[in-house]
Parts: structure tokens; C-alpha cells; sequence
């Protein structure tokens, strides 16, 4: 039987067609116009990659860069997040309504007295760290009800320091020219090695008003560190030892020698990175990664997670645990031991209600999901530009082959469907894990259009041309 040669390597003829197909693989077999067409691809490819990274900053780079997270996002939590949520580390007393209704408020403000005997019990409780989200440096109509207020916030704040507790509330921004507000501002100076202030803001998307980033600190004559951030910092390494480690990373972000500041827990397990941030540019480590939400919420979606009632005391039955002469029937003393317990509000008429990709929640379970993300450091870590070109050239490379070769419109249409199905899931895990957005489908779709637009251009020139002749002809009848 007679024998192919190909490259010193006998070859049976019945497999010519296999080594017809190697000829085309095989580069020095290629021809001139397709090594160009190969090349022009993987330029466009990384061209495309670069130009994304770099899009964020304007208005439809960041509409783009929300809408594909939001898709991610919602992947996430309803295929990852199918159990409630259960966290070892957190707990939650809640203002519901009957909580409001119940109170000398009926509903209209925040019952003082009720917040005190809340923040004093989860102390009692053994809570290692006491998260307030209400800002009360605004006097109510009642002055009985202020004056009550400061004296049990006093007390909240020795009882903190008995136990080595921190008590951390939102920092105030103005100053209301009242006696009530100089007063309070005076126990928070008094108190201030327990009662730590923190921001409470967060960031909102300017188009659809949507929150998506939380904040890590804010920078003007002195550095104001975040709730979550404050809340983490201390229950990992109690009061004395966190004030330090905020302190040094204080001093880090004002020399601005790096980007960014790292924090690492006493087991160096978990990191969480402080980045600056502005409104202008992008942070990946402060978006959102999403895993418990009001229960009324979660029923709406197929799966999901919540807070499990079991994790959650109301104010109104706090308020129940107290005696008229002040003493209290713990509701269970190992509820809240060396935990954070947060203090906020689900009541929707008072209005602390805030629009997310996942659906509306209060503003509890913002901080809730903040301080979940930096305990268990799982940010979305973003990785600089060069790593992401090497992690995505290899696809550029594979496609690139492809559309070498490929003909036909619906050919390449397919192509690209089978590649944003095959890469889909792989693209969320590293969205999750490392803040990669549109790395894989969207260069490679563009590369596969590229061509129909260049076959495209020169009938719409052709086009324009005739419109043009078409018009003069039509000015001259007028004429």
C-alpha cells in the first residue's frame, strides 16, 4: 500500500482528509491574507478589552457595566443563596410596626427611650458590638423624651464600658444649634472610646437612583471610617485593639502612599481592602455582593436567602422584657454573646427604604450585607488590566482561529451564542471572586461583527451617495 510523507511521518491515505485539515491548522501552511485576518482579530480583541476597562468612566460604560452586573448579581443570589442565611456572627433587633405604633411616637419618629432600652439589652446580652442605624442628633417635639434619651445613652455607654462593648452610630454631619444636639454631641465626646461614629451613606446610581456601592470611609480634615467598616475592625479585635488598627490605617490614607489600605483579621484568614472612591470612578470592592434579604422579599424570587426570623428580636418585645422599675427577664443570654447585633428600622412608613438590583430593602439589611461581605472577606476583588488581557487573551486566541475561517453570517451568530452559553457560568464565578465584568462575550461578539460591519460600510456609502443624487434631482424639478 502506498504511503503519504508528511513531515517524515508515514501517513495512511485513507486519513488525507484529517491531514488536509492539519495543513489549514498548522500555521506555516496558512495563507498570507488569513495570518492577517487572524492578527487584525486578536488587535480588535485586546483594542476591545482595553477600551472597556477604560469606558466605565463615562455615563454608557457605567449603564453597561450596571446592567451586566445586576444580571450577575441576581445569578448569584438566587443560585448560590438557595438555604436562608443563617450567620454565626450577627444579629438584629428590628423597629417593626408595631414597634412604632405602640410608642409615645405612634409611628412619627423614632421612640427614643425604646432605641436605649434596645442598645442597653443587647449589651446585657453579651453583644461584642452594638450597630445603631438611626441618626438621632435631631431633637423629637417631646422635651421629656430627649431629656430620657441622653440619661439612658449615658447609661448604654457605662454599661459598654463594664463590658468591653463598642457602640457604633452614624456620624453627624451638621450642626442643629440646639440644646438637645449640643447635649447629645457632649455625651458622644464624653463616651467616645465606647461610642464610635461612623458614615452611613451610601453610594446611588445618578440615572436610575439604584444602590450598588456602599462606602468604605470618607476623607476630609480627619478620616471617618464606614459602619461596616467600623463594626468589623472592632469585633474583630475588641475596643482597644481595633481603635489602634484604625488609627494606624488612618494615618496610612492620609500619606496616600497606595490605592488602597488592607486590613487583615487576628487569624489572618480574611483581608478586607479599603479603596478611595469619588463619584466619577469605578470601585469593584465596594459593590454589593448580596446574601440575605427581608423575607417578604425573597418570596418574590424562586430561591434565595433571609434572615432567619430566629436571628431577629423586635424593639416592641424588648420593650415587653423591661419592668417598670427599670429591671429586665433576658430574652436569652447567649442571643447576642460576642456577636454584632444591629439596630434599624423595617417599618416602610418611616421611610428607610432603598432600591437595589435584587428588589427594595431597608436600610438594616444594607449594613447587614456590608458587614457579611468584609467579615467573611469576600469583596469583589478587581484585578488590574494587564492580568485581565492574560486571562482573557486565550479566548481571543481561540476565536480568533474561528473567525479566521468561518464564513457566513449565521455561522459566526452561532459561534458567539455557543460561547456566551459555554463561558456564561465561568464569567459569574470570576465576577463573584474577582470583579471581571464583559471579559469574555462581549470582545469576542464584537470580533465576530466586525466584519459584517466592514462588509456594510461600503453599501451604506453607496447609499448615502444615491440619497444625495436623488436630492439634487428632486431641488431642481422644485427649482
Amino acid at each position: 500500500m502506498d504511503y503519504l510523507v508528511y513531515h517524515n511521518i508515514q501517513i495512511n491515505p485513507s486519513k488525507k482528509e484529517h491531514i488536509i485539515m492539519l495543513k489549514h491548522i498548522y500555521w506555516k501552511n496558512w495563507q498570507e491574507e488569513h495570518k492577517q485576518i487572524f492578527f487584525r482579530h486578536i488587535f480588535w480583541g485586546i483594542i476591545i478589552t482595553v477600551f472597556m476597562q477604560f469606558s466605565y468612566v463615562t455615563g454608557f460604560g457605567q449603564d453597561l457595566l450596571n446592567k451586566t452586573y445586576d444580571s450577575m448579581l441576581m445569578r448569584f443570589f438566587i443560585k448560590h443563596v438557595q438555604k436562608p442565611t443563617i450567620p454565626k456572627n450577627i444579629r438584629m433587633i428590628i423597629f417593626d410596626k408595631d414597634s412604632y405604633e405602640h410608642s409615645s411616637s405612634m409611628g412619627f419618629w423614632t421612640p427614643r427611650v425604646l432605641l436605649c432600652k434596645s442598645i442597653i439589652q443587647a449589651i446585657r446580652m453579651g453583644a461584642k458590638v452594638v450597630v445603631v442605624d438611626f441618626a438621632l442628633d435631631r431633637p423629637v417635639p417631646f422635651q421629656d423624651e430627649n431629656k430620657n434619651y441622653i440619661k439612658c445613652l449615658a447609661k448604654a455607654a457605662q454599661l459598654a464600658e463594664e463590658q468591653q462593648a463598642v457602640i457604633v452610630m452614624p456620624h453627624s454631619k451638621k450642626n442643629y444649634q440646639t440644646t438637645y444636639f449640643n447635649e447629645y454631641m457632649d455625651l458622644l465626646n464624653k463616651y467616645s472610646e465606647v461610642i464610635k461614629t461612623g458614615v452611613a451613606n451610601v453610594y446611588k446610581h445618578q440615572t436610575d437612583r439604584m444602590i450598588r456601592h456602599f462606602i468604605f470611609y470618607e476623607k476630609n480634615d480627619n478620616i471617618t471610617f464606614s459602619i461596616p467598616v467600623l463594626a468589623t475592625v472592632f469585633y474583630w479585635y475588641g475596643r482597644q485593639k481595633g481603635e489602634q488598627v484604625l488609627k494606624q490605617k488612618a494615618d496610612e490614607i492620609s500619606n496616600n502612599s497606595k490605592s488602597y489600605v488592607k486590613i487583615e483579621d487576628p487569624s489572618h484568614q480574611h483581608k478586607i481592602y479599603l479603596y478611595h472612591q469619588s463619584s466619577i470612578t469605578e470601585c469593584m470592592a465596594a459593590r454589593f455582593v448580596f446574601r440575605s434579604s427581608p423575607k417578604g422579599l425573597i418570596q418574590k424570587l424562586p430561591q434565595g436567602g433571609y434572615f432567619p426570623e430566629s436571628m431577629i428580636i423586635s424593639a416592641n418585645d424588648i420593650n415587653k422584657s423591661f419592668e417598670e422599675n427599670g429591671n429586665y427577664h433576658p430574652i436569652d443570654p447567649s442571643w447576642a454573646k460576642n456577636k454584632i447585633v444591629l439596630i434599624g428600622s423595617y417599618y416602610q412608613e418611616i421611610g428607610d427604604i432603598h432600591s437595589t438590583p435584587i428588589g427594595n430593602m431597608p436600610g438594616i439589611y444594607l449594613i447587614l450585607n456590608s458587614i457579611q461581605m468584609l467579615i467573611s472577606g469576600s469583596q469583589i476583588y478587581e484585578l488590574n488590566l494587564f492580568i485581565k488581557i492574560l486571562l482573557i487573551l486565550p479566548w481571543i486566541l481561540v476565536a480568533s482561529i474561528v473567525f479566521t475561517y468561518i464564513s457566513g453570517f449565521w455561522a459566526t451568530f452561532i459561534f458567539i451564542g455557543l460561547i456566551y452559553l459555554l463561558f456564561s457560568p465561568f464569567s459569574t464565578y470570576l465576577f463573584i471572586h474577582f470583579g471581571i465584568f464583559m471579559d469574555f462575550w462581549l470582545p469576542v461578539t464584537i470580533m465576530g461583527f466586525r466584519e459584517y460591519v466592514g462588509i456594510l460600510e461600503p453599501l451604506l456609502i453607496k447609499l448615502g451617495r444615491a440619497c444625495l443624487k436623488i436630492n439634487k434631482r428632486f431641488a431642481k424639478i422644485i427649482s
